[in-house]
């Protein structure tokens, strides 16, 4: 039983074929063959780039911008008022104010009518409150509103006939 001993004091260089497997060998030669598939891929999109890059430098741009032109009409006065008075009334933050008007919740008060001025920015609270405490009562929270300013009794009118004595009463605030 003894068994040959392979002692090998001078190794074959690392690069030598003699240590190469086959299986070595195989992942060597598929792997140059991707190289050389990759390095003919590659020239071919290149060549179809340079040509593709050739044809637009040649063609000519589809209009010339010097000759667009452009047509500015003048639009007469009374359209250009027209156009304001719309994009006021767009732009009137009415559903905002109302919110903030019905806020102000007073049992003693009871609100007519709202006329607004849109060009003065402005909203005339006409209504009818049971004394004159109740309306300055009403004054005061509208004037803690953030949407209004310059809050002020315009008219007031204490009816003497009726027993309860209620205050009619006219209220202009500015809205901004």
């Amino acid at each position: 039983m003894s068994q040959k001993l392979d002692l090998d004091f001078a190794p074959s260089q690392a690069f030598s074929l003699g240590r190469f497997t086959p299986v070595n060998l195989f992942t060597l030669l598929i792997s140059l063959l991707i190289a050389i598939y990759v390095a003919i891929t590659y020239k071919a999109i290149d060549a179809e780039y340079s040509k593709v890059q050739a044809q637009l430098t040649q063609m000519q741009p589809a209009k010339n911008l010097d000759e667009l032109h452009t047509n500015i009409e003048k639009i007469p006065a009374a359209e250009l008022k027209q156009i304001s008075e719309i994009t006021t009334d767009l732009t009137t933050p009415w559903e905002e104010l109302f919110t903030e008007l019905e806020q102000v919740d007073m049992q003693e008060i009871a609100l007519l009518s709202l006329e607004p001025n849109k060009k003065k920015q402005q909203v005339i609270l006409v209504g009818q409150a049971k004394n004159m405490q109740a309306t300055l009562n009403y004054i005061e929270a509208l004037e803690k509103l953030p949407m209004l300013s310059q809050v002020f009794l315009q008219k007031h009118n204490v009816d003497q006939l009726d027993p309860f004595k209620p205050v009619a009463f006219s209220i202009v605030a500015r809205w901004s």
